[in-house]
């Protein structure tokens, strides 16, 4: 899948929450609600990977634990930047070149 694609499918699945959280009588999610939920996923992914590295017991089917919370952080910091109005496409090449460098 193509970066586009893939920032694609975050917007979608985002409209598909934004329905959901509606009938449910939520209000829709903005930029504070995507930083609050990466901070949790954050923070669920490195209580993981505590448990990869065996400093912590293990969960089961960890390793799809762990996918899961990656992509979690992926579709909440595509959500970010799309609230911030950053164009991810153009900006993380130019940040990957300044890091290495």
């Amino acid at each position: 899948m193509e970066f586009q694609e893939v920032i694609k499918k975050a917007r979608e699945v985002s409209l598909l929450y934004d329905q959901l959280n509606s009938e449910q009588g939520h209000a829709k999610w903005g930029l504070q609600q995507y930083v609050q939920g990466l901070m949790e996923d954050l923070g669920t992914l490195a209580r993981l990977s505590l448990m990869k590295a065996g400093v912590r017991a293990s969960a089961d089917n960890l390793d799809e634990k762990l996918k899961h919370e990656v992509c979690d952080c992926l579709w909440a910091t595509i959500r970010i930047a799309d609230a911030l109005k950053i164009d991810l496409e153009a900006e993380f090449p130019k940040q990957m070149e300044t890091l290495a460098k």
